[in-house]
């Protein structure tokens, strides 16, 4: 345990066999390294200030990973690459502790032995692993933020892994007012029985990389998702959309418990989303819609588990087959270049395109009409198709008992069989929508070719109402 501890240096324990806790709540760390460990309870990091970054990778964690509001620092140097940080006034820091109670000189004396002043060997200052990666990376801030992560990979967490309100950003004030950020917070390869997913709104461009990552339960919150994720080949078991949390600051708490409560949940009512809201779908979409992947199969994954929750997933699906096909129709460069560059780019260089590159790009054209109705019947399971084939065949049969039909004596002139547009327009429940609506009002001569009739406008009424059903929870949905 060493909650609120100051570790100058890389703190590591790679291989360790730990039988309790690690508990480094608000500790104040320059790198945190544990390779192929092995803990038998969970690691709690929240609040804890990280200058470097973590590595877990491929450990074995039997309880939970607890990373609410880390923090990455923030620079005091704006000169230099190194990692030296001064945590924030109103964090609870043994600093900002000592700056109330010492004077400026002391103070001062603290803050060189906690920050600045490293061990001497052999009459020599050691350096820190900052001064290390900076003399290697030179001193472009942006170069050593790739260097800083926070890498997840290849963990076996047998409870839950729970990243709440983590953005990576490094907070820096420089002329420009600019922020940094750490280069990568990555848990691909990783497998938990649960996680928790909430970020707090930021500009930080921090890469969230999750690839063949697996979790049976995962409760997820996507109002600020992050700016900059790649996200392919999961396996989510079941899913719970999760309200933001809001904790007031005069409820009596203490901001540990606070903190804590934030992966500590029960999903119900109060704090947790309906998937079948439209405003949740679509922050669903969105999040997909900017995965630097591009890769179908892990919407495909969250459409699935959406669907099998009873929920109607319309929507996801139409996006979803968006997604799948946006590069089917895409064998010309002019369809490429409107797609990327607009219509002015695109009308300068049909002019002077060979006729072959023409042909593709009509081509493209139907290509792309044909996914369009492809696209809401996929995502309506395939009903709109079956319904039109419904249609026809019922058309076809009506067409073919026609000719059953004895003729009428008054008329013999008249053709015996009033043709393919009376089939069709007796399907037809509304006549202002007919071929020919006065030819319909004619009945056959046989009785039980007008019960077939009847019964061809009853049918033509039921896939009507079947066509507004699927085209109204299309709209409201």
């Amino acid at each position: 345990e060493t909650a609120g501890s100051v570790f100058n240096d890389e703190f590591r324990f790679h291989r360790a066999e730990i039988a309790g806790k690690v508990i480094m709540t608000k500790a104040r760390l320059t790198k945190l390294s544990a390779w192929n460990a092995h803990v038998r309870s969970s690691i709690q990091l929240r609040m804890a200030d990280i200058r470097f970054g973590v590595d877990l990778t491929g450990s074995v964690i039997e309880g939970d990973v607890l990373m609410q509001d880390v923090t990455f620092g923030r620079r005091v140097s704006q000169e230099s690459a190194s990692c030296d940080w001064d945590p924030a006034v109103s964090v609870q820091f043994v600093l900002n502790e000592l700056k109330k109670t010492l004077s400026d000189e002391d103070f001062t004396a603290a803050w060189r032995e906690l920050v600045v002043e490293r061990p001497m060997y052999g009459a020599v200052p050691q350096g820190n692993v900052c001064e290390e990666a900076a003399r290697r990376n030179t001193k472009d801030l942006d170069v050593l933020s790739e260097r800083n992560s926070v890498l997840l990979r290849d963990l076996r967490i047998q409870g839950a892994l729970c990243l709440v309100d983590v953005t990576g950003e490094i907070a820096l004030q420089d002329a420009r007012g600019a922020t940094k950020e750490i280069g990568k917070i990555a848990f691909d390869g990783t497998v938990s029985n649960s996680t928790i997913l909430s970020w707090k709104k930021s500009d930080s461009m921090t890469l969230w990389y999750m690839a063949n990552y697996k979790t049976n339960y995962l409760l997820a919150n996507l109002e600020n998702r992050p700016k900059h994720h790649y996200t392919d080949n999961i396996d989510v078991g079941a899913l719970t959309m999760m309200k933001r949390q809001t904790f007031t600051a005069d409820d009596g708490q203490s901001d540990e418990y606070r903190v804590r409560e934030k992966c500590d949940v029960t999903p119900g009512k109060r704090n947790t989303d309906n998937p079948d809201n439209p405003k949740v779908q679509q922050r669903i979409i969105d999040f997909f819609r900017e995965d630097n992947a591009e890769s179908p199969q892990p919407f495909a994954n969250i459409v699935s588990r959406v669907e099998s929750m009873g929920i109607n997933a319309t929507n996801l699906k139409i996006a979803l087959s968006e997604q799948k096909y946006r590069n089917t129709c895409r064998s010309s460069q002019l369809t490429a270049l409107m797609a990327d560059r607009g219509w002015r780019a695109w009308y300068d260089q049909l002019l002077k395109a060979p006729g072959a590159e023409i042909y593709k790009f009509a081509l493209d054209g139907i290509c792309s009409a044909a996914l369009v109705g492809a696209k809401y019947s996929v995502a309506y399971g395939h009903r709109p198709l079956n319904l039109i084939l419904w249609a026809l065949f019922f058309v076809f049969l009506l067409y073919c008992t026609l000719w059953l039909d004895k003729p009428d004596p008054e008329h013999p002139s008249q053709s015996r069989h009033p043709g393919l547009a009376y089939a069709f327009d007796n399907l037809v429940p509304l006549r202002a929508y007919r071929i020919d609506p006065d030819a319909a009002e004619r009945r056959p001569r046989r009785s039980l070719l007008r019960f077939h009739v009847r019964l061809q406008r009853g049918l033509g009424f039921l896939l009507a109402l079947l066509a507004f059903i699927f085209l109204y929870k299309g709209l409201v949905y």
